[in-house]
C-alpha cells in the first residue's frame, strides 16, 4: 500500500515480536524505514485531519443515502433476495448467509417495515465503506523527485487528501454503490466486509503487529464464505500477506503461521455452520440428502457466481474498464513521479476522461451493460482509488520546482496541473445531482402504491395468480400487512419445488395433494371447479388460461372471474376506471428517469393497465356498447402509446366513427408499424385482445390472429342443457376426431403460445405456422386455419407438405365430401402416409369399402407407429368392437410397456366387453406403473357399492378423489353420499363439479336429477332427467325418476306416457323397480284430474 522501502535485515538486528507488544517498544517503525512522510503528518492538525475526514465521508454520504433510500420494498433483486432468507421461498439460498442472520434479526425489531430496516442497514454500511475507503486512499503516499523539502512533503500530504476526497466522493455518487446503499440489498455489507478486510492488513502493514495479522487473516476466511469476491483477490491476498511477513520478518516466528492459518480456518468454519443450517431448511423439500450436499452447493453456487458474469453483453469491455487503468497505473509506467514526460501524462489524462465518464455513466459504463441483472460494485471501487490516485499525482506535478521552471511556460503548466486536479474534484462532485434520478430510490414507491392498491381489491378474492412482475411485491406487502392472501407465480409452475411449496398454504386435499405430486393442471382444475374457487380469485396479467373457468372481469390492475355472465354492469364499471385511468396518464407524461431501474417496472406496469383496459373495450364491443369500448381504447392507448391492440381496435372503429384523434392515430400507426417485428405474433398475451380480428385478415394482418383468444369464455363451467351438453360432446369428439387424424391423440400437444412464441423469434418459421393452423383446426376455427396455412406458403412452406392440412380445412368447413376426394387422390400419391388412412377411417362410414380399406391398410402397414394403433384402438371402442380395439391396444402395448393411455383404455375395454380376466390384468399393469391409479379405487369402491358396503365404498372413492376429480369418482361418491342418507348439500355438490368436468353425461345428469328430487327441487331436476333420458334411452332409472318428478309436478300427461314406456320395459326392472313402477302408477290413479300447471310456482 506504500511505496517505502523496508530495511534489510542486514541492517538492523531482529527483534523478538510478541502478539501484544509491550509498551516502550516502537513497534511502528520496527523493520521500517522511519519515513518522515509516514510517522509525522506534515498538516498535523490543520483541516482536514485524517479523522476529520473519515467522519465526513461517513456522515455525508450518510446524508445522501437516507435522503433517497428506499423505505419501502424494491422490486426486482432487492425483494427477491429479501423474501429467500425470510423463509417465503421453496429454495433456501445458499449465498450471503451473514446478511441473511441480519434480515432475520431486522424482522425482529419494531417500527419500521424490515425492508425499511434494511434499507437503513445498507445505508450505515455504504457511509461507513466510503469512510474506511478514503481512510485507506489516505495511506497511499507519493515519492517526491529531487530534494525533498517542507513544502515538498505538505504537498504530498495535501494529494493524499485530495486523492482520498475524490476517491470518497467517486464512490459515494457512482451509480452501482449509491443503490447497494440505498435498498434492501447485500452488496454494500459485503463491500464493507472487503474494505474491513483491507483495513486490517492496511493496519498491518503499517505496524507489523499480530493481533492486525489474525484479524486481517480471520475476517478473509469469513469474508470467503460471505461473498464471492473474496476468492475471486486470494492469490493476490495470498502473496500481499506474506510479502508483508517476510518485510517484518514475522516469517521466522512459527507463532505467525499458527495465527496466519488458525484465523483463516476459524472463519472458513462459517462455510459448515452454513451447510448445516442449509441442509436443515432443505429437510422439508428434500433438496439435500446429505450436509456435504449442502455444502457442494453453496461452493457451487459461488463458483457459478464468479464464472457466469463472463457470459454478459459488455462483459470485454467491463474487465478492460475495470483493470486497464490499474495496470497503466502502477504497472506499466516506468517511473514515478512522471513530470514532463508527456506519453505519460497523455495516458493518465485518458484515464482520467475513461473514468469520469463511467461515473456518468457512459454506453461502456459496467453499470450500464450490466445493470442489476449482474450487480457489480467492486469495480467501481477500484476505479474511484484510481481517479483518486491519478488526482493526486496531477496536484503534485503543480509543485513548484524553482531550479527546474526555468520560464515562464513551465510555471503555468504547473498553475495548469493544479488547477486540473481541483476541476476533476468538481466533476465528481457535480455527478452527484447528475445521477441523483437515476439511483433515487423513492420512486420505487409507485410500485409500493400498485401493491397495496392490489391489495385492497382483492381482500375478498385472496388467491392471486400473477404473472411475475407484481408477485415479490405483493407477497413482501402481504407479510408486511399482516394480511391473508397467497401469490402464485405462474411462469414457475413448472417446478416441482416450487409447486411443492405453494402446496402448504393450502389445507384442501384436493388442492394441497396435486401441488405437492407437482401437478399444477389438476390443482388448477380442482379449484377452478370447485363452487368457492372461481370467486376466490384474482388474475394478474395472464388471463388466457382461465379464460374457459369463468368470465373474466377486467378491473384496474386485475381480472376478477364470475361464474355467471351478465353479473357486472360494463359500462358502470368502465365508468368507475376512468379516475384510475387518469393517474395511471400521470406516469405518461411525468414517466421515472430511463437509468432509474424502477423505470421498466413502470413501464410494465403501464402496459399491464393498458392491457386490462383494452380488453375491458372488448367485453364492451361483444355487447354492442360501442362508445363505452371506444373510451377503454382510448385510455388504453394514453396509457400506453405502443399498445398495438388498442391501435387496432380504435382503427377499427374509426371505420365507422369518426374519431378526433384519427389523423394521430394514423401517424402513430404507421410509425409503430415499421418497428413492430416479432411481436406482432403475440397480441393478445403482450397488448391485449383484437376485436374482430377477421376482418384484419382479410386485409392481409395474418398475424392480428395472435390478438385472438385460445379458449371460449366460460366453456368449462356452463351449466349444459341438452343442446349444450351435445354440443360441448360434439366439440369433444371433434377435438379428438383431430388429434388421431393427426396422429397425436394421447400424446401432451405443446401450448399454441409456445408457437406464437416462435414466432416472435422467427417470422418465418414455417414450422410454428402450421403447428397454428393444426391448432386453429382442433378448436373448429377453419378460416384462422387457412389464415395460417396460406401465410406459411408464403414464407415458403412446400405444396406438397400442405395437401393433407388443405383436405382437413375442407372437412372443418362442413365439405366432407370434398375432403374425401382429396383424402382418395392422396391414398394414391402419398400411401405411405397414415394420417390419410386414420382420416379416411373417421370420414367414411363403417359400411363404407374404402373405411374397410383404410383399417387393413394401416392394420398392415410397416412402421404404424403407436399413436395409430391408438387412434385405431379408441376407433373401435367408439363403434362397440371391442375384439379390435383389445387387438390394436395389444400392439400398443407391446411398442411402450408403460403408456398409460393405453392400458386405460384397455380397462374401459374389458369393463365393457365384461372380461373380469382382462380386467384384473389391466388394472395390475396400472398399479405396477402408479400403484394409486384412481382407477384402482373407482373399481374398489363399485366392487364394495355392489356388496352394500357403503361405508367403506364412501371412503374408498374419497380416497380416489385425493389421486385425481374423476367425474366417475364425484358422481359415484355423490351417489353413495345420497344413499347413506348424508347431506344431500354434499352429494349435490359434487354431481355439480362432475358435471362441469363433464357435461352432457347422462349417469350425472341421473344422480343430479335423483339428489334434486329429495331435496324438493322438482323442475331443476325434471329438466336434468329429461335431457338424461334423451342422452341414455329408456334406461329404467332414468324413467322411474323422471315419472317420480312429472308426478310431482303435476306433468300427467307426460306422466302417463312415461308409464306406458316404463310397461314396454317391464321385463328389464328388477323387483325393487316394479314395485317403484307400481306406487307411482296407483298415485297417479289416485290423483284427482285437474288442469296441468305451466310451470311450478
Amino acid at each position: 500500500m506504500n511505496n517505502f522501502p523496508k530495511i534489510s535485515p542486514e541492517d538492523q538486528p531482529p527483534l523478538k515480536y510478541t502478539f501484544f507488544p509491550p509498551r516502550g517498544v516502537d513497534a511502528v517503525h520496527s523493520g521500517r524505514d522511519p519515513h518522515a512522510v509516514v510517522r509525522d503528518d506534515p498538516l498535523g492538525l490543520l483541516f482536514p485531519t485524517a479523522r476529520q475526514l473519515g467522519v465526513f465521508f461517513f456522515v455525508f454520504p450518510l446524508l445522501v443515502y437516507l435522503c433517497s433510500l428506499s423505505w419501502g420494498p424494491f422490486p426486482g433483486l432487492p425483494v427477491h433476495v429479501l423474501l429467500s432468507h425470510l423463509k417465503l421461498e421453496a429454495a433456501p439460498p445458499p449465498l450471503d448467509m451473514l446478511w441473511g442472520w441480519v434480515v432475520r434479526v431486522a424482522d425482529r425489531l419494531p417500527g419500521l417495515s424490515i425492508s425499511g430496516w434494511l434499507g437503513l442497514f445498507s445505508a450505515v454500511c455504504g457511509a461507513a465503506s466510503i469512510s474506511l475507503l478514503s481512510q485507506l486512499t489516505l495511506r497511499v503516499g507519493y515519492l517526491i523527485r529531487n530534494e525533498p523539502g517542507p513544502d515538498a512533503f505538505i504537498r504530498e500530504a495535501r494529494a493524499r487528501r485530495l486523492s482520498a476526497t475524490v476517491a470518497g466522493f467517486f464512490c459515494t455518487f457512482c451509480i452501482p454503490f449509491w443503490i447497494a446503499s440505498t435498498r434492501s440489498l447485500p452488496a454494500s455489507f459485503h463491500i464493507f466486509l472487503l474494505l474491513i478486510t483491507a483495513w486490517w492488513f492496511s493496519q498491518y502493514q503499517h505496524h507489523g503487529r499480530k493481533r492486525h495479522l489474525f484479524l486481517l487473516c480471520l475476517f478473509y476466511g469469513v469474508g470467503i464464505t460471505e461473498f464471492a469476491t473474496f476468492i475471486v483477490y486470494f492469490p493476490l491476498a495470498f502473496f500481499l500477506i506474506f510479502r508483508e511477513i517476510y518485510c517484518w520478518r514475522a516469517g521466522r516466528d512459527w507463532k505467525t503461521y499458527v495465527i496466519v492459518f488458525g484465523a483463516f480456518a476459524l472463519g472458513l468454519s462459517l462455510y459448515f455452520l452454513n451447510a448445516w443450517l442449509l441442509y436443515r431448511r432443505g429437510v422439508v423439500y428434500q433438496i439435500y440428502p446429505t450436509r456435504w450436499a449442502a455444502l457442494m452447493d453453496i461452493l457451487l453456487n459461488q463458483w457459478q457466481l464468479i464464472t457466469i458474469v463472463r457470459y454478459a453483453a459488455g462483459f470485454p469491455a467491463i474487465m478492460f474498464i475495470s483493470l486497464v487503468p490499474w495496470l497503466l497505473l502502477f504497472v506499466m509506467t516506468s517511473r514515478s513521479p512522471w513530470f514532463y514526460e508527456w506519453g505519460q501524462i497523455t495516458v493518465r489524462l485518458m484515464v482520467i476522461g475513461g473514468l469520469l465518464a463511467t461515473l456518468y455513466n457512459a454506453t461502456f459504463a459496467p453499470w450500464n451493460l450490466l445493470g442489476m441483472g449482474y450487480f457489480m460494485v467492486t469495480p467501481y471501487l477500484l476505479l474511484a482509488v484510481c481517479l483518486g490516485y491519478t488526482t493526486g499525482e496531477f496536484w503534485i506535478l503543480g509543485e513548484v520546482q524553482i531550479l527546474m521552471d526555468r520560464n515562464r511556460f513551465m510555471r503555468v503548466r504547473r498553475y495548469l496541473s493544479s488547477s486540473f486536479a481541483l476541476l476533476i474534484l468538481v466533476a465528481v462532485v457535480v455527478s452527484g445531482p447528475f445521477n441523483w434520478d437515476a439511483a433515487n430510490g423513492r420512486e420505487g414507491r409507485i410500485l409500493q402504491n400498485a401493491a397495496n392498491e392490489i391489495l385492497e381489491a382483492t381482500q375478498s378474492r385472496p388467491l392471486i395468480f400473477s404473472s411475475g412482475l407484481m408477485d415479490d411485491m405483493l407477497r413482501i406487502t402481504l407479510r408486511e400487512r399482516g394480511a391473508p392472501g397467497i401469490v402464485i407465480t405462474l411462469p414457475r409452475i413448472s417446478s416441482p419445488l416450487y409447486l411443492k411449496h405453494m402446496g402448504k398454504y393450502f389445507t384442501d386435499e384436493s388442492l394441497r395433494i396435486p401441488l405437492q405430486q407437482g401437478n399444477f393442471s389438476a390443482f388448477m382444475d380442482n379449484l377452478m371447479m370447485s363452487e368457492w374457487g372461481p370467486a376466490a380469485t384474482s388474475i394478474i396479467d395472464i388471463p388466457d388460461m382461465f379464460r374457459e373457468y369463468g368470465y373474466l372481469i377486467p378491473d384496474g390492475f386485475l381480472y376478477r372471474m364470475e361464474t355467471e355472465p351478465g353479473q357486472v354492469d360494463m359500462v358502470a364499471l368502465m365508468k368507475a376506471q376512468q379516475p384510475f385511468w387518469e393517474r395511471m396518464q400521470y406516469h405518461v407524461k411525468h414517466p421515472v428517469p430511463r437509468d432509474n431501474p424502477i423505470h421498466l417496472y413502470e413501464d410494465l406496469l403501464r402496459l399491464m393497465v393498458s392491457k386490462v383496459a383494452n380488453n375491458l373495450g372488448v367485453i364492451l364491443m361483444g355487447e354492442e356498447k360501442e362508445l363505452a369500448a371506444l373510451e377503454a381504447f382510448r385510455a388504453a392507448w394514453q396509457i400506453y402509446p405502443d399498445n398495438v391492440s388498442a391501435m387496432l381496435n380504435l382503427r377499427e372503429l374509426a371505420r365507422t366513427h369518426t374519431l378526433p384523434e384519427d389523423e394521430k392515430l394514423q401517424t402513430a400507426w404507421t410509425k409503430r408499424e415499421q418497428v413492430l417485428h416479432g411481436e406482432r405474433w403475440a397480441l393478445a398475451i403482450r397488448y391485449g385482445y383484437v376485436w374482430n380480428a377477421s376482418e384484419w385478415v382479410r386485409r392481409g394482418y395474418v398475424w392480428v390472429l395472435s390478438g385472438t383468444p385460445l379458449t371460449e369464455e366460460a366453456a368449462r363451467r356452463k351449466q349444459p342443457s341438452a343442446q349444450t351438453g351435445e354440443a360441448w360432446g360434439k366439440a369433444e369428439a371433434w377435438t379428438q376426431k383431430m388429434d388421431q387424424m393427426y396422429l397425436v391423440w394421447g400424446i401432451p400437444l405443446p401450448d399454441e403460445n409456445q408457437f406464437r412464441q416462435q414466432m416472435i423469434q422467427n417470422e418465418r418459421d414455417t414450422g410454428a405456422l402450421m403447428a397454428l393452423c393444426r391448432h386453429a383446426l382442433r378448436r373448429q376455427d377453419p378460416a384462422g386455419a387457412e389464415a395460417y396455412l396460406q401465410e406459411a406458403m408464403t414464407q415458403g412452406q412446400a405444396e406438397s407438405q400442405i395437401l393433407f392440412d388443405r383436405a382437413m380445412i375442407a372437412y372443418a368447413w362442413g365439405n366432407t365430401e370434398d375432403a374425401l376426394a382429396q383424402l382418395r387422390e392422396l391414398a394414391n400419391t402419398h400411401s405411405g402416409d397414415p394420417r390419410v388412412w386414420v382420416a379416411l377411417v373417421n370420414l367414411t362410414e363403417p359400411d363404407d369399402p374404402l373405411n374397410a380399406q383404410a383399417i387393413k391398410t394401416l392394420q398392415t402397414h410397416r412402421n404404424a407407429s403407436l399413436a395409430t394403433h391408438l387412434a385405431l384402438a379408441s376407433i373401435f371402442f367408439s363403434r362397440e368392437q371391442y375384439e379390435e380395439a383389445q387387438k390394436e391396444l395389444d400392439q400398443a402395448i407391446r411398442m411402450d410397456a408403460t403408456n398409460l393411455q393405453a392400458w386405460e383404455l384397455m380397462m374401459k375395454v374389458a369393463q365393457m366387453s365384461g372380461n373380469a380376466r382382462l380386467a384384473k390384468s389391466s388394472m395390475r399393469a396400472l398399479l405396477s406403473r402408479d400403484p394409486n391409479h384412481f382407477m384402482r379405487f373407482q373399481n374398489d369402491g363399485v366392487e364394495q357399492y355392489m356388496k352394500g358396503d357403503l361405508e367403506n365404498a364412501y371412503l374408498t372413492f374419497r380416497e380416489g378423489l385425493r389421486r385425481r376429480r374423476d367425474p366417475s369418482l364425484l358422481n359415484n361418491l355423490a351417489q353413495v353420499t345420497m344413499d347413506l342418507g348424508r347431506d344431500l348439500r354434499e352429494g349435490l355438490a359434487l354431481v355439480n363439479e362432475a358435471n362441469r368436468r363433464k357435461p352432457g353425461d347422462g349417469t350425472i345428469l341421473t344422480t343430479r336429477g335423483e339428489i334434486l328430487i329429495r331435496l324438493g327441487r322438482f323442475t331443476e331436476a325434471r329438466r336434468d332427467l329429461e335431457a338424461a333420458y334423451r342422452l341414455r334411452g329408456n334406461h329404467p332409472n332414468v324413467l322411474l325418476l323422471l315419472a317420480d318428478c312429472q308426478r310431482q309436478t303435476g306433468a300427467h300427461e307426460e306422466l302417463r306416457e312415461t308409464l306406458l314406456t316404463l310397461r314396454e320395459i317391464k321385463d328389464r326392472l328388477d323387483p325393487k323397480q316394479k314395485a317403484r313402477l307400481a306406487a307411482i302408477a296407483a298415485a297417479l290413479q289416485n290423483q284427482p284430474s285437474a288442469p296441468e300447471p305451466s310451470a311450478e310456482k
